[in-house]
């Protein structure tokens, strides 16, 4: 390792992120785990995105870290070990970003069914009173149509 001189042109910083990517190795190695601040969270996405091509860094820290935290850190019924793996999963399938965020759901034909006011296949079933009712993607409610696409 270089010696910390001033003709050297190591500044302080580089040896901090050294130091700081060091322990974070030994960490994960020797199973102890530190969850992660969302400002961690998006900078490593940011960095991680800048190295790959194709892939989305803008994820929302604050999304990713309550998500997990709501979890107890767990992955299934295992203790994350490593969130720098978590935030790479997350930046390659896009589930964490602001764009998650806005896709809808999308509507599928209901089995049998026609609209009750068409003769087209349903894709909605209003179960509200003491009828079922089905719709077509024209005929359904507004407030519904807002939750799809």
């Amino acid at each position: 390792m270089d010696k910390l001189d001033p003709n050297n042109r190591i500044g302080f910083s580089s040896v901090v992120a050294k130091v700081n990517e060091i322990v974070a190795f030994l960490n994960r190695r020797n199973g102890c785990f530190k969850p992660p601040t969302p400002q961690e969270v998006e900078a490593y996405a940011k960095e991680y995105a800048g190295k790959h091509s194709g892939i989305d860094g803008d994820i929302s820290g604050a999304d990713f870290c309550d998500f997990y935290e709501s979890k107890g850190w767990m992955i299934g019924k295992s203790k994350m070990k490593c969130w720098q793996a978590a935030v790479r999963k997350c930046c390659r399938d896009g589930w964490c970003g602001p764009q998650a965020a806005q896709k809808k759901t999308p509507l599928f034909p209901i089995s049998g069914r026609k609209c009750s006011q068409c003769p087209l296949p349903a894709v909605y079933k209003d179960s509200g009173g003491a009828y079922d009712f089905y719709y077509c993607s024209d005929h359904m409610p507004e407030e519904v149509k807002a939750k799809y696409e």
